[in-house]
């Protein structure tokens, strides 16, 4: 045999025959793997079983039975992406990480032992043991009726899988939001408890993420015309729900008493939204908003119709609202320390503060009462309380971020001295905003 040929003939062979020794290896490793991994899941198992059970109930579990829970057992959760054509790799990821973290973060107690479970063992472990054990005590078989007397506490306990599920709800529900944004998608997030469809008898939960098209339509005010964003959102899944608010409401009392009027955002007020509830992230600020709209409490002040924005019952601020051929435009967000607002009349009143002092004290933004010591100045608490904004206050202590605080409620205080005498001495009424519901 020639040189040339003798040497392809010889690299073909070698070839080969690596390639036989790599998937030797490979399923080697695979096998392993899977042994490591079917070790690690019986451990946890055991762990769990002995925190939910006395008298070494544990030890019931035989290897027939650790095999057939771990052949049968619960999966993580399988993210998949919708038919929207857009690549969501980064953003499971990242939810998926803010789940391990809830699921880790969050205990389950057991009153028989006094004993916790993160959620995050009982996710896969625990709750592949209380499925499968559940199973064995409902087919009454046999062979088991000792081990179901043993774990009856923890088989009658039959919230773990709702409240595990509550939490993967939670989680994709926050994520669909955060992803969202009324001007360029709507984001949903479906999860489903599955059975697999390749002949394994194990379940796990899929999360399906897709997003929808905003609806969008233009509207004239002053002059000018504009783009709103209808304000609407799903909630696991479903279809897309899109926000209304009460007629009556919005003091349209000739209308029926059931009648609703879509709500639409203009660009200005999204972007309000971001700069002054600036210590919120997207989720938050959007779950405000429609948490406003189905609150509904709207006044009449110097002319225009201001809906209170909440966040859970706190009062932040208002939306101004114009109503524009039929519909409820949202044209800006104001902080309740804005201009425009009765809360800023209040200040204006008793110490004389102008807008430019607002602006510059950087009063119209969230984080000054969420990121500094304002909270622990009582002048200060005193001051904005009987104007009205105790709401922000509160909301200062609730999301008081200690690790970033700035220390400048004395040079405010200082900035509001020569006021001082009139603070102390003055005792005004609060203004009686014009309703309109």
């Amino acid at each position: 045999m020639s040189g040339p040929l003798l040497f392809d003939t010889a690299f073909n062979l070698n070839h080969a025959a690596m390639a036989n020794k790599k998937k030797k290896v490979s399923c080697n490793f695979a096998k392993q793997n899977e042994a490591h991994h079917r070790n690690l899941f019986i451990q946890k198992l055991i762990e769990v079983a002995k925190a939910v059970s006395v008298n070494g109930a544990y030890k019931l579990l035989d290897p027939h039975l650790l095999n057939l829970i771990y052949f049968c057992r619960f999966h993580s959760t399988h993210f998949i992406s919708g038919d929207d054509g857009i690549n969501w790799n980064s953003q499971i990821a990242e939810i998926k990480e803010h789940l391990m973290d809830q699921l880790k973060n969050n205990y389950f107690r057991f009153d028989l032992t006094g004993k916790e479970i993160s959620q995050y063992d009982l996710y896969g472990p625990g709750l592949s043991l209380w499925a499968n054990l559940y199973n064995l005590v409902k087919t009454k078989n046999p062979l088991y009726a000792q081990i179901g007397e043993a774990f009856k506490d923890f088989i009658e306990t039959d919230n773990i899988g709702e409240q595990i599920l509550k939490a993967i709800y939670s989680v994709t529900n926050f994520h669909a939001l955060e992803l969202s944004s009324l001007d360029k998608r709507i984001v949903s997030i479906k999860v489903e408890v599955m059975s697999r469809k390749d002949g394994n008898p194990y379940l796990h939960t899929q999360a399906k993420i897709t997003s929808y098209k905003p609806e969008i339509i233009e509207v004239t005010i002053d002059g000018n015309t504009r783009p709103a964003f209808r304000l609407g959102f799903s909630y696991n899944g479903s279809p897309l729900n899109w926000m209304d608010c009460s007629a009556h409401a919005l003091g349209l009392n000739y209308l029926p008493e059931d009648a609703k009027i879509p709500v639409y955002l203009q660009h200005h007020a999204l972007n309000r939204l971001e700069e002054r509830l600036d210590c919120f992230c997207n989720a938050t600020r959007l779950f405000g908003l429609m948490n406003s709209v189905y609150k509904a409490k709207c006044i009449r002040y110097n002319g225009k119709l201001l809906l209170e924005y909440y966040y859970e019952d706190d009062k932040l601020g208002y939306l101004m609202i114009e109503l524009v051929k039929g519909v409820a435009v949202v044209r800006t967000f104001l902080l309740l320390t804005h201009n425009c607002t009765p809360e800023s009349e209040m200040l204006n009143k008793i110490i004389g503060l102008e807008k430019q002092d607002i602006s510059f004290l950087n009063l119209d933004k969230l984080s000054t009462f969420t990121h500094s010591d304002i909270c622990e100045n009582t002048m200060l608490c005193d001051l904005f309380t009987r104007a009205g904004c105790k709401s922000l206050i509160d909301d200062g202590n609730k999301f008081l971020y200690k690790d970033k605080l700035i220390k400048n409620a004395s040079a405010i205080e200082s900035y509001f001295s020569k006021y001082q005498e009139y603070f102390k001495a003055l005792e005004l009424p609060e203004p009686e905003p014009e309703s309109v519901g």
